[in-house]
């Protein structure tokens, strides 16, 4: 029996990343369920003795989407096209695409990929790490397909990492190691990390590690851990305010002096006259212009436009995000006896407010919170991962139009969860 579910398994997997594109709501969302099901059904009524072979399935189910270009994103192409600039000599965050274009001055093949980037009018907002992997992928490659499999390759590796720290991790706190099955096997990872190549797969197991080394008291291996995950992606900034009350007041500060100056000898390569302008331009327009399956900012922006007539966003999304930070620290330093044991469990809460408050809540920014429900027993992000497919709504047939029936009923599936749950008394957790 396990054979053929294995094998139904991985067969939807290959189904999915070789006929399944964007556009492809129905199918995308009928194929994301039955895993989903699938993945639940193994969990719940797997037997532990094919804990190893279930395990295993998860690294396959990966690496059956190796071979695949990404069919529900295009950032492939900004990537490619970073790594070029650099193997070129030229600074990824000073100049837009666009500005290059205009100067006529580029590679051949930086060429062919303008037409198919979706932000060209932006600057790079992606850290330095991720642009040292975008430009050694690029030089280890002849051709974007050649890049994508390279690129896959590393972040097999990446998932195999983070698969086995949170396997160290269940043993340390004595939880059961079937609970990294959560992770392992979940669609939405495998999907978005494997199938699609988002980041967050290499920031996860950084932040991971970091988690790791810092129960271990290893500190410098820790701030190092960490500074890789923000160098990645800077989403681990939310995380700072729980580091407050769980380490000494000496620690705490080593950790910080050492991340604050690995991070200024990451970034100083990719400096350069207007970097700070540009780079923060970026940022600046993922709160004030990015929109995607938002939950209370598209109740204000309803509201903004009863009363003003026009998108507020420029002004809700700023001041959401400040809302945010304030209720993160709030959470953050409220309890009164704080320990690494309910570090977890703080950590779906700073995500859930991190979350419920962006404008802009991509499927695969659940990745690094989904890693750390498996030490928790709270399970909302787990039914979160399988709702979030129906964002994909937005692209259905082909063009970008946000469905707001199917948002609604995501985010209010969501509240039930959360309310289910509270309801059980399962707001303190073990871990």
């Amino acid at each position: 029996m396990k054979y053929l579910l294995a094998a139904l398994i991985a067969a939807l997997y290959f189904y999915q990343g070789s006929q399944i594109v964007q556009s492809q709501f129905i199918e995308l969302t009928a194929v994301g369920l039955t895993l989903f099901c699938l993945y639940l059904y193994v969990i719940k009524k797997g037997s532990k003795k094919d804990f190893s072979f279930y395990l295993i399935l998860g690294i396959i189910c990966r690496a059956i989407l190796v071979v695949f270009l990404p069919n529900l994103s295009d950032d492939i192409y900004r990537f490619y096209w970073d790594g070029h600039l650099l193997l070129e000599g030229i600074k990824p965050y000073a100049y837009t695409p666009t500005e290059l274009m205009q100067s006529g001055d580029l590679p051949i093949v930086l060429d062919e990929i303008y037409p198919k980037l979706n932000s060209p009018d932006y600057y790079s907002v992606y850290p330095a790490i991720t642009q040292y992997l975008f430009a050694l992928t690029a030089w280890l490659s002849a051709s974007l397909y050649s890049f994508n499999i390279v690129l896959k390759l590393l972040f097999l590796g990446a998932e195999i990492i983070s698969i086995s720290l949170i396997c160290r991790l269940l043993k340390h706190f004595k939880i059961d190691q079937w609970n990294v099955l959560w992770y392992a096997l979940n669609p939405l990872i495998i999907i978005e990390f494997a199938g699609n190549l988002h980041f967050e797969c290499i920031m996860i197991a950084g932040v991971l590690a970091a988690f790791y080394f810092i129960i271990q008291h290893s500190y410098l291996l820790s701030a190092l851990a960490f500074s890789i995950a923000i160098g990645v992606k800077l989403i681990p900034l939310i995380l700072v305010p729980l580091f407050i009350k769980r380490l000494p007041f000496k620690n705490l500060f080593t950790l910080g002096a050492v991340c604050f100056s690995l991070l200024i000898a990451i970034f100083y390569p990719l400096i350069h006259e207007g970097f700070f302008q540009n780079f923060w331009s970026s940022i600046d327009l993922y709160f004030r212009s990015f929109e995607f399956n938002a939950s209370i900012y598209y109740l204000l922006r309803w509201l903004g436009y009863q009363y003003k007539g026009y998108n507020l966003i420029a002004s809700i999304g700023p001041i959401l995000g400040l809302i945010s930070m304030i209720s993160i620290f709030a959470v953050s330093l409220w309890p009164k006896h704080q320990d690494w044991c309910n570090f977890s469990s703080s950590v779906l809460f700073v995500g859930l407010i991190y979350l419920l408050f962006s404008t802009t809540v991509h499927p695969w920014y659940l990745g690094l919170f989904l890693a750390f429900s498996c030490f928790s027993e709270r399970k909302f992000i787990i039914i979160w991962s399988a709702l979030i497919f129906l964002s994909y709504s937005h692209y259905w047939g082909g063009t970008y139009k946000e469905n707001y029936l199917l948002i609604a009923l995501e985010y209010l599936c969501l509240f039930g969860a959360l309310i289910y749950e509270w309801r059980l008394n399962r707001l303190k957790i073990r871990v």
